[in-house]
């Protein structure tokens, strides 16, 4: 267990689910792949990967299931890691935003799945995981955040 004090008082926790004798495919190739339980018809379950909506800037194909909306806020990202590592911290703005998740301006070179607390002026804390970086056309690079356990409220 982690020692909230030693975390500006975060905690994360962690749900493991053993579901066989071997990893999906796809964990081989990318462990920070995150997963989903499914339920089947027949009232079994099975684990399927948890689906990326964020898709690159400018992309014609954009699926995801909720608008973004173009809301430049200032907040401060801090990067979870591990105790020997330094701390990371951002201030930075959004460029946009929706209740599951957001694309931030950044100078921070995460890589997919790492989890970061977002911060607002106004004390609003959500936690999420990068589930991509982009360096746009302008050649600003951006993170593309889906929160957990919590929805941003617009």
């Amino acid at each position: 267990m982690l020692d909230a004090a030693k975390h500006n008082g975060a905690v994360i926790e962690i749900g493991v689910a053993f579901v066989g004798k071997r990893p999906p495919e796809s964990f081989l190739k990318d462990p920070s792949t995150r997963y989903d339980i499914a339920h089947l018809p027949s009232g079994m379950w099975t684990v399927q990967e948890e689906s990326v909506e964020l898709l690159s800037e400018g992309d014609a194909s954009d699926k995801r299931k909720e608008s973004r909306h173009t809301i430049p806020t200032e907040v401060t990202l801090e990067v979870f890691g591990t105790e020997k590592e330094s701390p990371q911290i951002e201030i930075t703005v959004t460029e946009n935003i929706s209740h599951s998740g957001a694309a931030v301006f950044t100078a921070l070179d995460l890589e997919r799945g790492r989890f970061v607390k977002i911060t607002t002026r106004d004390g609003v804390e959500v936690l999420a995981v990068v589930r991509k970086r982009i360096v746009g056309a302008d050649g600003i690079a951006r993170l593309h955040l889906q929160f957990i356990g919590s929805e941003w409220q617009l």
